[in-house]
């Protein structure tokens, strides 16, 4: 019978272990970041009106770029840890692609460090009375980086390819295809209007279509004509051009994406904005460098100016003369228990899944592997974090209690664990949530020495673990993720608990209803209970759960004089507030 103590000596080694294998000082001395503005309501349902392979070089016929002002110069060298799929192009892209995407696509909708909504390039968005049709209104004055207008022509092309028929067959990932499957129409009805018609009301759909929607999309805009010019998607990935602040000017795949600024960029007090996010720096060297050590030395030797990095790796940034900048709320870390619905598996008893709740000691993770509360945080469901619409506290993961969880695994009919199957957890080393791997170890380590399962930790590529998943091959296994937190998870909601998508967590079908409701709330007043509804009807199943979020640190070289990133979201934001010394 293996020890089931409530700390085993087998977690105390292996905490030890990573504490000497990443040199991370305990409790650590530092200020903890600055808290997160409290998020407003979404906009109104009517928004005011405005406001080693060879490089693939941006060709020159691609378009004629104005050249770059006098008045801005400088280099910014940034280092993150994965690049997704790396494609360009919103629908087929997953994984930490947020940072590329905003370099260089302009948004239908914009937002702002408060988390509120606010025009983009659509100047305002009006829902009918039915709650069935979207109008957009789009605004003049937006240029692609070929210098061509942006039409409304280029609105109805991106909505086509984002959430029409062709997306629901030929797009990657899963959340434009069920969108797409949610879509009758989008049908251009004046010269700067669109109207998209949906089967049913969905309250999400502006925070979609929003830069403040951290892990998709779908509001970037494509350009049509050029798209047609260059034969179409393959010609458009292989020299991508679009609205955004950055213009792309080279790319190794895997290796660096190279960006210039846009001096055109929309966002401009002179187009009726509040202010001018417009780079001031002339250009962006984006590098895609996986280990930790190699970034930050690479940031202590002057080669780089900004990347992600842990909390162990603020003396070593410190006594560069960088420092860290923290992310309030900006990714959490989640266990899912794959294909609980199927009977022939153990986790089909909900006492399994609150068993293995109960049997992780997150306070220790937050305390012993991340230094305290700087960067990590016990609390939060998905993406109802502290921040977020729908978030109370009910949602937060169960308390730490073996002889609970020993309990329930007994009444399942696994004293001791005898007779559960070996299984195994999947996970990578992800940018987003620092130590994600020796995370999972750990959890690892605590069903072993608290509920006696055998467990072994598999750490892969993140794409290609990513894709397992979808193709339903982990189930029986658990599926340890990182993933960017939001103001609003109905999307997350949906693609958990709809049975049609590939990556759903369970097959309940009043929960689903459940979902359908909350989303179709369009009164802001309103929307934050019915959210928090939904969480607390699927969290009661505890299909999955987050152990933790974190405030994520990023490290800035002394180079770097200011930089304000946003709240709820992993991705290096607001990159027009990076100034250099």
């Amino acid at each position: 019978m293996p020890n089931l103590g409530i700390l085993s000596v087998r977690n105390i080694t292996i905490l030890a272990a990573l504490a000497t294998a990443l040199g991370l000082v305990i409790g650590c001395a530092g200020s903890s970041p600055e808290p997160a503005a409290a998020p407003a309501a979404p906009a109104a349902t009517t928004a005011p009106a405005a406001q080693e392979s060879a490089p693939t070089a941006v060709p020159a016929s691609a378009g004629s770029a104005p050249a770059m002002s006098d008045e801005v110069s400088g280099m910014v060298t940034m280092m993150v840890a994965d690049w997704g799929t790396q494609a360009f192009e919103p629908r087929d892209a997953s994984g930490q692609i947020m940072t590329q995407h905003r370099m260089l696509h302009g948004w239908l909708i914009a937002g702002n460090e408060k988390t509120e909504m606010i025009p983009g390039i659509a100047q305002s968005w009006e829902l009918s009375d039915d709650g069935l049709q979207w109008t957009w209104t789009i605004r003049d004055g937006v240029k692609f980086h070929n210098g061509d207008d942006l039409t409304i022509d280029d609105i109805q092309f991106t909505l086509d390819r984002h959430h029409g028929p062709e997306a629901a067959e030929n797009a990657i990932h899963g959340i434009f295809i069920q969108q797409s499957k949610r879509t009758v129409s989008q049908e251009i009805t004046g010269p700067n209007t669109i109207v998209v018609t949906q089967t049913e009301p969905n309250a999400t759909y502006p925070f979609l279509m929003s830069q403040l929607h951290s892990s998709d999309a779908h509001g970037a805009v494509l350009p049509k004509n050029y798209w047609e010019s260059v034969g179409g998607k393959e010609g458009w990935e292989a020299a991508p051009v679009a609205a955004g602040p950055l213009m792309l000017v080279d790319y190794k795949p895997s290796e660096q994406m190279l960006f210039e600024r846009f001096d055109d960029y929309y966002f401009t007090p002179d187009n009726g904005f509040h202010e001018d996010r417009r780079m001031n720096f002339k250009t962006m060297d984006a590098r895609l460098v996986t280990e930790e050590s190699t970034r930050v030395s690479a940031l202590r030797a002057g080669q780089a100016d900004m990347t992600e990095a842990s909390l162990n790796a603020r003396n070593q940034v410190e006594a560069g003369g960088g420092r860290l900048v923290f992310i309030p709320e900006a990714s959490y870390s989640q266990v899912r228990p794959m294909g609980c619905w199927k009977e022939e598996l153990p986790c089909n008893d909900k006492r399994v899944r609150y068993a293995l709740d109960y049997a992780v000691d997150k306070e220790l993770i937050r305390d012993k592997l991340y230094g305290g509360t700087d960067v990590a945080q016990v609390g939060g469901f998905e993406a109802a974090t502290p921040n977020a619409l729908g978030y109370s506290p009910e949602l937060d993961s169960l308390p730490f209690d073996p002889a609970q969880a020993q309990q329930l695994l007994s009444d399942a009919g696994y004293p001791g664990g005898e007779g559960f199957p070996a299984f195994k957890i999947h996970t990578w080393n992800g940018g987003d949530v620092p130590l994600q791997p020796e995370q999972a170890e750990l959890i690892a380590e605590m069903w072993k020495d608290n509920l006696g399962l055998e467990v072994t930790v598999v750490v892969g590529d993140p794409t290609a673990v990513r894709q397992q998943a979808r193709d339903r091959q982990l189930d029986g296994d658990v599926y340890f993720r990182s993933n960017e937190a939001r103001f609003d998870g109905g999307s997350l909601m949906r693609s958990a608990t709809d049975p049609e998508n590939p990556n759903r967590l369970m097959e309940e079908p009043e929960l689903f209803a459940i979902v359908n409701e909350a989303l179709a709330v369009l009164d802001p007043a309103l929307r934050h209970d019915a959210y928090n509804k939904a969480y607390r009807a699927i969290w009661e199943e505890h299909y999955y759960w987050s152990p933790i979020y974190v405030n994520l640190p990023w490290a800035v070289s002394e180079r770097i004089a200011t930089w304000e990133p946003w709240p709820l979201g992993p991705y290096a934001s607001a990159l027009w507030t990076v100034t250099l010394k």
